[in-house]
């Protein structure tokens, strides 16, 4: 169990998470008016994320000994790249950021906790209980998508625990995490981007490059990686509960998606599920 100090530690990075995808989710709902369709933001998504991986890959190096194997890192790198990235925006290209953000990370949660084997304390129980009640909440209002978009956010959900999961069992660092993904995704989804589909307008790529590059998978999966290494798969997965209310709030601050008194009431129970599960 870790101690005070390294729990709190992995607080502050793993916080930062739900408030980045909320932003990116809905920034990404933008893209399919711009006709943008999925592969091409995913290339966007990792050209974006590339310079900011590489600056903290230079200045994680430093008096490092141990690398990831090359193998763990190209299967990670498959998984956290290239088919979360396409999973996720072709959910996004028919749901609302409100139905994604609380279906995946309630898809993600749940495959964590069922691939790992951390104790599960009376808190924890309590607390997943009530953010998973709370998430569902939101589920109720957020049906824009249909069926074809729960189960992309579900799929979505399950590949990042999965990825997770692997990246915390083979003690990889959080470079390494942000670094695998990006790289793989980019000489993926980069070339079919550029053979299939027309490139969007500058303002576009600009945006979806920032947002969903540099701050998403740049930024939000070092902090991720961060988190896991002081806190585990399960507790990290957690704070993924958060992005149900800022998603929606994001949503209705940038698309104009409804917000209403249900959405308050259920973050209240996310908010308060997040404390009691993440109870030592």
């Amino acid at each position: 169990m870790a101690n005070t100090s390294t729990f709190r530690i992995g607080l502050l990075f793993g916080l930062g998470v739900p408030v980045i995808s909320a932003l990116t989710f809905a920034v990404a709902r933008l893209a399919p008016s711009a006709a943008v369709e999925p592969i091409t933001l995913s290339a966007l998504r990792f050209l974006g994320a590339l310079p900011v991986v590489l600056v903290l890959w230079f200045l994680g190096r430093r008096g490092r000994e141990v690398k990831a194997r090359p193998r763990h890192m190209l299967a990670v790198g498959l998984l956290g790249g290239p088919i979360y990235a396409f999973l996720l925006y072709a959910g996004f290209s028919i749901g609302a950021a409100g139905l994604g953000g609380a279906v995946l990370p309630a898809s993600l949660i749940a495959v964590t906790l069922l691939l790992t084997r951390e104790p599960w304390p009376r808190s924890r129980i309590v607390g997943v209980t009530f953010l998973l009640a709370g998430i569902g909440g939101l589920m109720l209002g957020r049906i824009e998508g249909g069926i074809t978009g729960i189960g992309l956010f579900i799929l979505t959900g399950a590949v990042w625990a999965v990825c997770a999961v692997l990246a915390k069992r083979w003690q990889m660092t959080p470079v390494d995490l942000a670094l695998s993904t990006v790289v793989v995704g980019l000489l993926i989804c980069a070339p079919v981007a550029l053979w299939r589909h027309p490139i969007p307008g500058l303002e576009t790529v600009l945006l979806q490059m920032t947002v969903q590059g540099g701050l998403n998978a740049g930024l939000a999966v070092w902090l991720y990686g961060q988190a896991l290494h002081y806190l585990g798969s399960a507790r990290t997965a957690l704070f993924t509960a958060a992005i149900p209310p800022f998603s929606a709030i994001a949503g209705w601050g940038v698309l104009g998606e409804p917000l209403g008194l249900a959405v308050f009431a259920s973050a209240v129970m996310v908010s308060a599920g997040i404390v009691l599960a993440l109870r030592k």
